[in-house]
């Protein structure tokens, strides 16, 4: 079964406005739209706090520092 990652204006709006390093924007993009649609059933967490849903958990390191790792937490509508 196939799925498909739909970004809200939001969210497209709210990922700009924290000023990532471009390969970091990718990578989100990358991870949200080809990894997690993939395999989303396998890569959500069931979550209560902030609120009872899902989500998408993934580190990312640094390729300049490779000391510094990204954390990034997506809560995810899943339907």
């Amino acid at each position: 079964m196939s799925f498909r990652v739909h970004f809200s204006p939001s969210l497209t709006r709210k990922i700009a406005a924290w000023a990532l390093p471009d390969f970091l924007v990718v990578e989100i993009h990358l991870r949200l739209r080809h990894e997690l649609s993939a395999r989303p059933l396998e890569l959500l967490v069931r979550t209560q706090t902030p609120f009872d849903g899902m989500t998408y958990y993934f580190t990312l390191i640094e390729p300049s520092d490779r000391l510094t790792e990204h954390e990034c937490l997506f809560h995810v509508f899943y339907g």
